[in-house]
């Protein structure tokens, strides 16, 4: 009974601790209403990127230890931090950028001396004075002090007024008289901070959206954005008072209604900005996904519009006025608010107050220019502002664009919509007329002959969608001139680096189809800030010098005081919400995610995913790719009734492969651009996945094989392509070209190429090209799938031994048509040419492209690969084996037309060029050449000593059956490269029927005659007759298993059936 009164007892401590602990991570900020999410929409092991803490209450991680530049970890309790003596400090790391409300608990060894508390968010600054956030620029922000008037424990709670938004260093210091100035402790017990930010959430790691890709610079970049937005969420009263204090800081203004409410940064100003807005709220909703901050901050705006229409530049009490740009930033901000939570309510609330200020600003612009002229001339931090500045001129058409949707979803019946479109549009024209500086390829800044290209307009030109198409390349180059190792300086800025206007930049990029120059200047500038030890290492930084120091505006309004700058400042998070809209490439296109877009841009990565939330349910988004050979797959999870386009990107590094389905069903490429639009008509779960059509086979030693060869046997299983033969490589390999590289590189690849050269010609742009080959059936086969994927029409011929088998495969993967005609491959080729390419009404057709399925050097270099490939994947040779130039004794190839084998030959001479022999005794390469009976094209050349035809196809391996070889196969044969030695072997159909059986049982894997006799002939007297007798058991001979589709278990099983009755 005891026993059981302890358990009891035990559990109901675990249960107290358990309450306890979750009401210590599950509270708000003092009496505000939770009103936030509890938990994260998406859970994964991305939450470890998340530097938000757990708990509203927070304690340093380290000491900081100044002369030795060394850290100790912090420890509560008496005995670890002790004060001893006038002046001697502490410096408590928190690892991060916090801010709130700390706490101190000590013991006093005496009465008298003073706890002091100086508080800095970079390393820089450290020590008994603040950093600089009062705006009197003083060189600081001073020093809190609390007189300690008993000995023993104690404890000290700054005044809520002196809250300190933003802080990474805690400096605590004791002050003692001059009688005590040496004997006096405090023994620091504990340190602790209530987070004043996220006021509303009892969770602060609850984010209802996610980002993660195998870049993990680029994940704590996405992060530190993502918590930068969350600690400018502020207590509506906990503001910075205007006018500034004499001395110190208090943060007690009033912001705006509400519980929380968006501000600039976390330290400082600590009031509404709307142009900071314009990169921090996209921020916020694909991260955080606050936007209740975001109401309250747009909400005073309109509370304190003026009489005349204008918006103040910032919300109060700082309430700054005569800035035309942030009076456009309130109106976009709109935009994007309403766009992110269809809040019509807000909307229609608001909306005589939006036409005024449309009214207002609209008025400035001068006629006959159609240029805007600025006269409210505060802006982010440019020197120059007013006149037709050009990017007053793209954030005004901006305005418009935007202000034409919001008319449509406010219902309007002025036609607002019509009208503010149409400005838009001149607005348009006239910025391309008189702000573009056609000899330098970019925006001036402004409509005269000055030589100054801004980096803020510029950007803006592309990310609006302003500058005329032809353009935008060339902006964009201009835009990287600008660029450090550590950033873009903006020329309107000098010397400056401003993550604000480089947070437009990097996005313009992107649209301008550059994620590789978009990813470079992330990683350059954020990625600086995020590694740099002196700053927060968890937020980004309002801007900094291109000297790497801390001093940014020095010069411009900050009185060289480098300790003023906020180093948590929303304006700088651009690439959270770009890596999420550009890289990943999930967007909302409609109000609340009702449509949506997912358009990712690879850039140098290989694998990313994240998502965010509406309240329709969670948009999710992954993707991976093979950066090798351009295949990727695609996955998005949407929610219903919802729907969207997806944007299929071309794979990058030149690759054009185009084989895609969409949950499991193929897709047709409708051209030959770089990119494919689907339409998503319902929510749901998709995937997508563009692969290669030919895959690097894979490579395995047969034991069963060795065994009764007796020799290392090794399968080459071409069979496993997506056509199931080696076809694949000489009709396919080739559309991993691009245009640029055409010229030079036709010579390296297939059959395919001819589709893709065609496709690239500007003559053939927007036309429907047809192909047209004649095959057994397996070269068919491959370039249907290659001219389907590349949004290419194909009619195959075959011969009337066909069999009805291959004919349905050709139609289900895509065939235009397939016509039966002649008794072989010959008499189908023949009448192909002859009906259209030598008709009168056909052969003059621009559109159709003739596809040789043999005889071409493209097809001979798509197989050629087969051998570089082996030469990587065969086992080295050991000590104790023979020398060879090639790690293979022997290849065993079947022989059709030749393609095949001339492809084997010439990747072998390839090879031994660029791997000379050191050796003259080196032993040569053995190719076997093998052909069926009365297929046996080349053996009969050969015999006769020239170029030969046979006068009919008398074989059942039909796949094989060529009249006459391509001339290069007799040349070869003939007359071989060095280091090569040829032999022709010729074996019955039965013979090749036993291969395909011996083939099936030991691998269970089928395939044709035409590959099935290569394998008899391995493994049987012939391949001993062929190679001199010199095998030996570590000798290794490849079979390239050609594979083939003219093949069934049923075939299969009659040739068993046949062999057992005496079939030879």
């Amino acid at each position: 009974m005891a026993s059981m009164a302890k358990l009891i007892l035990i559990h109901f401590w675990i249960l107290a601790l358990s309450i306890l602990s979750n009401a210590a991570r599950s509270s708000c900020w003092r009496n505000t209403t939770c009103s936030g999410p509890i938990d994260t929409s998406f859970p994964g092991e991305w939450e470890s990127n998340i530097y938000a803490p757990a708990s509203r209450t927070v304690r340093p991680k380290s000491i900081l230890h100044v002369e030795s530049k060394s850290r100790s970890i912090f420890q509560t309790g008496s005995g670890h931090n002790i004060l001893k003596g006038n002046g001697s400090q502490i410096i408590f790391d928190f690892g991060l950028e916090v801010g709130g409300i700390v706490t101190v608990e000590y013991t006093a060894s005496a009465v008298g001396g003073s706890l002091n508390l100086a508080f800095t968010e970079a390393k820089n600054w450290v020590g008994q004075v603040s950093d600089s956030s009062n705006g009197a620029f003083k060189l600081g922000d001073g020093h809190l002090s609390y007189d300690i008037t008993a000995a023993g424990k104690g404890a000290y709670t700054m005044p809520d007024k002196k809250l300190r938004g933003g802080f990474r260093y805690l400096t605590v210091f004791l002050t003692t008289t001059a009688d005590n100035a040496t004997t006096t402790t405090l023994d620091v017990s504990d340190v602790s901070l209530e987070i004043g930010f996220q006021p509303t959430w009892s969770n602060l790691r609850a984010y209802q959206g996610y980002f993660h890709s195998n870049d993990e610079l680029l994940n704590r970049i996405w992060y530190s954005g993502a918590y930068t937005v969350q600690t400018n969420a502020v207590p509506v009263d906990t503001g910075r008072q205007i006018p500034t204090v004499a001395y110190g800081w208090d943060n007690n203004a009033t912001l705006g209604p509400g519980d929380t409410i968006i501000v600039d940064g976390a330290k400082r100003d600590r009031a509404v900005w709307p142009g900071d807005m314009g990169i921090a709220v996209p921020s916020s909703f694909v991260s955080i996904g606050d936007l209740d901050s975001v109401k309250n901050a747009l909400q005073v705006m309109y509370d304190t519009q003026n009489a005349d229409g204008s918006f103040a530049e910032s919300g109060p009490p700082l309430s700054q006025q005569s800035s035309d740009t942030y009076h456009m930033w309130s109106m976009i901000g709109t935009y994007n608010y309403v766009l992110f939570t269809n809040d019509t309510t807000f909307l229609e609330a608001n909306w005589n107050g939006y036409q005024k200020a449309m009214d207002y600003i609209y008025a400035k612009v001068d006629f006959p220019s159609g240029l805007l002229n600025v006269t409210g001339l505060r802006d982010w931090a440019r020197w120059q502002q007013g006149f037709n500045n050009s990017e007053a001129q793209m954030i005004l058409h901006q305005t418009l664009k935007t202000g034409a949707e919001l008319a449509e979803w406010a219902d309007n019946t002025t036609d607002l919509s019509s009208t503010w479109t149409t400005r838009a549009e001149s607005l348009q024209t006239a910025i391309n007329k008189y702000c573009f500086d056609d000899s330098y390829g970019a925006f001036k800044d402004n409509a005269t002959d000055t030589k100054l290209h801004p980096q803020d307009a510029n950007s803006m030109s592309i990310l609006f969608g302003i500058a005329d198409t032809n353009r935008v390349a060339k902006i964009s180059q201009r835009l990287t001139e600008n660029w450090t190792p550590i950033g873009a300086v903006a020329p309107e800025l000098p010397e400056n680096i401003s993550p604000f206007i480089s947070s437009f930049e990097i996005q313009a990029h992107f649209v301008a189809g550059r994620p590789d120059r978009a990813l470079d200047l992330i990683r350059r500038s954020w990625g600086w800030y995020i590694n740099n030890p002196n700053g927060t290492e968890s937020t980004v930084i309002e801007g900094y010098l291109q000297n790497a120091t801390f001093g940014y505006r020095s010069s411009r309004g900050y009185y060289y005081d480098a300790s003023y700058i906020s180093h948590s400042h929303g304006w700088s998070s651009g690439p959270t919400s770009a890596l999420t809209n550009y890289v990943l490439g999930l967007s909302v296109t409609g109000r609340l995610g009702s449509t949506w877009q997912i358009a990712p841009q690879f850039g140098d990565l290989t694998s990313v995913q994240g998502g965010f939330t509406t309240s329709k349910g969670k948009y999710q988004a992954a993707w991976n790719r093979d950066t090798t050979d351009g295949s990727y797959e695609l996955s998005f999870d949407v929610p219903e009734e919802t729907e969207g386009v997806v944007i299929l990107p071309s794979p990058g590094g030149g690759k054009k492969t185009k084989s895609v389905t969409l949950n499991g069903k193929a897709l047709k490429w409708a051209s030959s651009d770089e990119t494919k639009t689907i339409s998503i008509s319902s929510g749901g779960a998709y995937r997508i996945r563009r692969r290669k059509p030919w895959i690097e086979s894979p490579l395995v030693e047969s034991t069963a094989l060795s065994n009764s060869a007796g020799c290392r046997v090794f399968l080459k299983l071409d069979s496993l392509q997506p056509s199931g033969s080696f076809k694949s490589r000489q009709v396919l390999l080739s559309t991993c070209l691009t245009s640029r590289r055409i010229a030079n590189a036709l010579h390296k690849r297939g059959v395919g190429n001819l589709i893709l050269t065609h496709l690239q010609d500007p003559a053939n742009r927007g036309k429907q090209l047809h192909c047209f080959i004649s095959s057994g059936g397996n070269a068919g086969l491959a370039a249907v799938i290659a001219a389907r994927d590349l949004g290419c029409l194909c009619t195959v011929v075959v011969p009337l031994s066909t069999k009805p088998m291959m004919i349905e495969k050709l139609k289900d993967v895509g065939a235009t048509e397939v016509i039966q005609h002649g008794a072989s491959w010959f008499d189908a080729d023949s009448y192909l040419r002859e009906r259209f390419f030598n008709d009168a009404e056909t052969k003059n057709s621009s559109n159709n492209l003739y596809l040789p399925p043999f005889d071409h050097p493209y097809v001979w270099n798509g197989n050629a690969t087969l051998i570089s490939e082996l030469a990587g994947q065969l086992p080295p040779r050991g000590e104790d084996e023979e020398e060879s130039r090639f790690p293979a004794d022997v290849i065993v190839c079947s022989v059709g037309g030749g393609g095949l084998f001339n492809g084997i030959i010439q990747g072998l001479d390839e090879h031994f060029k660029k791997h000379p022999s050191t050796s003259k005794n080196t032993k040569p390469v053995d190719v076997l050449a093998v052909e069926t009976q009365g297929a046996d094209s080349l053996a009969y050349s050969l015999q006769k000593g020239s170029l030969q035809s046979l006068s009919a196809i008398t074989s059942m391996a039909h796949s094989l059956g060529a009249l006459q070889v391509a001339p290069r196969a007799f040349e070869n044969a003939h007359s071989p490269p060095e280091g090569i030695k040829v032999t022709s072997v010729v074996a019955s159909d039965a013979e090749a029927a036993r291969g395909v059986v011996t083939f099936a049982d030991t691998t269970r894997m089928l395939v044709e005659l035409a590959c099935g006799v290569s394998v008899d002939v391995a493994l049987g007297k012939r391949l001993r007759e062929a190679v001199g007798g010199d095998l030996t058991p570590n000798s290794r001979v490849v079979i390239i298993v050609c594979g083939g589709s003219n093949v069934s278990p049923e075939i299969v099983a009659e040739y068993r059936e046949r062999l057992k009755n005496g079939w030879e």
